[in-house]
């Protein structure tokens, strides 16, 4: 794997998990190691490229994602994020599937946590009647933040009445 990144100020050279890392041309570093992509991510740097071998595509299903048995609150979290050893998502296209839905709203929202620790809360998905929202490329373009990478998004949904029966199901695509 092989991650480009940019310190937050210039640096000469880095001592990594056995690697020792110098700036090229242009003062990024070529990281190789993922704990080193993690621990200089901590430290402010950010991610400038990734190699495609270190950019696989994923693919995943999430299902059993409940509201509340409270009308109006959000249920249980579920994660969508890279594996062990990647440090960021991607999602390329991304399908909301609401099931059992009937004389309810339900709402889904979707956190997304960047590599520098911000959050950014996305709460504009709805359904009335058991249906599938594909997010249109504008609001997947609306997940991502300049100079930084996609870390987590947090998955949950809540109806508009107690004792809901609806379910949501997330399938995703992406690369990580």
């Amino acid at each position: 794997m092989s991650v480009t990144m940019r310190p937050p100020a210039a640096v000469g050279t880095v001592q990594g998990y056995g690697q020792t890392y110098s700036p090229d041309a242009s003062g990024n570093y070529a990281i190789l190691f993922y704990k080193d992509v993690q621990s200089l991510a901590a430290a402010g740097w950010s991610i400038v490229a990734v190699s495609p071998e270190a950019a696989p595509d994923y693919v995943v299903d999430l299902t059993g994602i409940l509201p509340s048995a409270t009308g109006g609150t959000y249920g249980a979290v579920t994660n969508l994020a890279p594996a062990l050893d990647y440090p960021f998502i991607k999602p390329l296209s991304m399908d909301l599937v609401f099931g059992s839905v009937s004389g309810e709203t339900v709402t889904v929202q979707l956190v997304v946590t960047y590599s520098d620790g911000t959050t950014t809360t996305i709460t504009s998905f709805t359904a009335t009647t058991s249906s599938t929202t594909a997010l249109t490329n504008a609001q997947l373009r609306g997940l991502y933040k300049t100079g930084v990478v996609i870390t987590n998004i947090a998955i949950n949904c809540k109806s508009s009445v107690g004792s809901s029966t609806a379910t949501l199901e997330v399938k995703s695509h992406g690369i990580q």
